[in-house]
């Protein structure tokens, strides 16, 4: 299974982390995005928002981003998204 996953991940061009316990990422057209299983907020502001999400660096993009909603690991932010850029968080 390992091996599995391991070439889809390559087909994919995202980091074997992003399988197994993977974080839910949904997009709403390009005004939201909500992303489960942060782990830490490392950077927030109206431009670029970057997280840790199990083992993953999570950044968005875009402008007049605003924070609606950050619980039980789950954030909602909101604004004109212009990229989602998901890396190994190394």
């Amino acid at each position: 299974m390992r091996k599995m996953k391991k070439k889809i991940a390559e087909a994919l061009e995202l980091p074997l982390s992003a399988f197994g316990r993977c974080p839910g990422i949904a997009i709403e057209g390009n005004h939201a995005v909500r992303i489960d299983e942060c782990v830490e907020i490392l950077t927030y502001d109206e431009e670029e928002t970057v997280l840790l999400v199990r083992g993953m660096t999570v950044t968005v993009r875009g402008r007049e981003l605003t924070m609606r909603s950050y619980g039980g690991g789950t954030i909602r932010l909101t604004g004109i998204v212009s990229g989602v850029l998901l890396s190994d968080g190394q």
